[in-house]
């Protein structure tokens, strides 16, 4: 697989996350990533994504008035 941006290859790295929910910001640490070693451009697996899924539905459903949450992400048991 080679980068869209640059034709650069990858490398397996982590990366942090942002999701923008209007009333609500979440930044999502250590997220698993194909990272370009040439222009840093980075590619999330299917099965990232539907994580990234379950942790925004958690903080979601968790409303404590918090308009900024950061997260660890965590791989599924």
């Amino acid at each position: 697989m080679e980068c869209v941006i640059c034709k650069g290859t990858f490398q397996k790295g982590n990366v942090n996350y942002p999701v923008d929910l209007g009333d609500k910001f979440i930044l999502i640490k250590e997220v698993p990533a194909n990272i370009c070693k040439q222009c840093g451009e980075h590619y999330l697996d299917d099965e990232v994504f539907k994580q990234i899924e379950v942790i925004i539905n958690h903080v979601k459903s968790a409303n404590f008035g918090i308009e900024v949450e950061i997260v660890k992400y965590r791989k599924p048991a």
